[in-house]
């Protein structure tokens, strides 16, 4: 394994999440682009918009209109344009590695969870409002962060005591 892939194995977040991070920067995901350049006859046009836009990784994570409003309401509109402005996932990676740990959280917290969004969406379910998962990409966030980590291991700790 190459120590940048190493850097994203350990990263401090939920298995899941880490292991959605490397499939982004496989390029492996099930986007519609991937699956019509792997043979299927598929209509590429993005499952969050609607708009006959290709849905690759670029268009979905960064750049559809959907996702814009959770990166505002999330007041991290200029990460977004830096990503949005990359050429490929692996970049991303490497620049979603490169940030501070709380925005690092934030970021792969939200393309996860849009990933998920996306997925439900195209299997018949209503889209979330921005402001509602923009709300819970904070709350997920904060959960996976060292100071609430070390607390809740403080907290067992002093719990063991008084048994």
């Amino acid at each position: 394994m190459t120590p940048f892939w190493r850097r994203v194995w350990n990263l401090n977040c939920p298995k899941k999440m880490i292991h959605f991070l490397w499939r982004l920067g496989h390029n492996s995901l099930a986007l519609r682009v991937n699956l019509r350049r792997r043979g299927m006859k598929i209509d590429t046009s993005c499952v969050m918009c609607g708009r006959s836009l290709d849905e690759d990784g670029a268009h979905l994570f960064f750049k559809c209109k959907g996702v814009r409003h959770v990166w505002a309401n999330l007041q991290l509109e200029a990460v977004r344009e830096e990503l949005a402005g990359l050429m490929s996932a692996r970049e991303a990676v490497e620049a979603i590695l490169k940030m501070k740990p709380e925005i690092q959280r934030q970021v792969i917290t939200l393309l996860y969870l849009w990933w998920s969004e996306r997925c439900g969406v195209r299997e018949g379910e209503q889209p979330r409002d921005s402001g509602r998962l923009a709300q819970l990409i904070g709350s997920y966030a904060a959960e996976c962060s060292p100071l609430k980590q070390a607390k809740d291991v403080g907290d067992q700790v002093k719990a063991r005591k008084f048994w």
